[in-house]
């Protein structure tokens, strides 16, 4: 049961983590690097969030990740008025592959400097033993 309780809350980080870096993403960063600054923080995102718990680092990913395209097509709503340049449905698709995959990324390279999960590893050795 603890186990299952610390993935939930691993899961509640990586959703509040990509949910900061798309608020950063929509309401503050307004400059020519912000884009560099928020695939950064969604690779550490990705990394952190993988070396707290390893399990299942490609859903930390994609929680991590989901944020910043889906607050970019809401920001689209005819409602709100503002619109993202360049302002295409390609450029959405774009940008939910390319944010996360970045995450991604940064969960799989939490993965190379921790090592794989401990039950993974068991599975390897009752392999290679056989």
């Amino acid at each position: 049961m603890k186990k299952k309780r610390k993935q939930y809350r691993t899961y509640l980080v990586a959703i509040a983590f990509g949910f900061l870096v798309a608020l950063l993403d929509v309401f503050v960063l307004k400059s020519n690097v912000s884009s560099k600054i928020v695939l950064f923080l969604l690779m550490v995102g990705g990394v952190i969030v993988t070396l707290i718990d390893p399990q299942h680092p490609w859903l930390k990913g994609i929680l991590v990740g989901i944020w910043v395209p889906l607050f970019n097509l809401l920001m689209k709503v005819p409602a709100t008025g503002f619109s993202f340049t360049p302002d295409t449905l390609v450029s959405k698709a774009i940008l939910f592959l390319v944010a996360i995959g970045v995450a991604i990324i940064g969960a799989y390279i939490a993965i190379l400097i921790k090592g794989p999960p401990e039950k993974h590893k068991q599975e390897f050795r009752k392999k290679s033993h056989a």
